[in-house]
């Protein structure tokens, strides 16, 4: 089953580290993860968002079946009413389109549990 939330968080680690994007020594927690959200919003890898997309229409739509409760938080928070006249336009919504959705609306969420995974800005004891 997928969960996009932590495929993300997975992901967004990987390319933290791969891409050596460790916070600058000045910065606060805080300022870290908005840097992140803004750098990674057009990832492909991350978030879909780049015009290439972060899989093919057949993988993006096998997420997408598993992230309906994130779609319809997205859905919901712009403000959409399941019409009918909404509930055709996306079915026929490319789920390529439907996966990049989800992935930038849930975006910050992710970054921030990733930046505490990494453990950059963990007390010392």
């Amino acid at each position: 089953m997928y969960n996009y939330r932590e495929a993300m968080v997975e992901d967004i680690m990987n390319y933290v580290v791969d891409n050596y994007m460790e916070p600058e020594p000045d910065m606060t927690e805080e300022e870290y993860i908005e840097m992140l959200d803004e750098e990674l919003w057009d990832v492909d890898a991350i978030t879909g968002n780049g015009g290439s997309y972060y899989g093919t229409e057949e993988e993006c739509a096998s997420y997408v079946g598993y992230g309906l409760p994130e779609l319809v938080e997205v859905l919901e928070e712009w403000g959409y009413n399941f019409t009918k006249p909404m509930k055709e336009e996306f079915h026929h919504a490319p789920a390529r389109y439907i996966d990049c959705l989800i992935r930038t609306h849930i975006l910050y969420e992710c970054v921030e549990a990733a930046v505490d995974k990494l453990g950059y800005f963990k007390e010392e004891e």
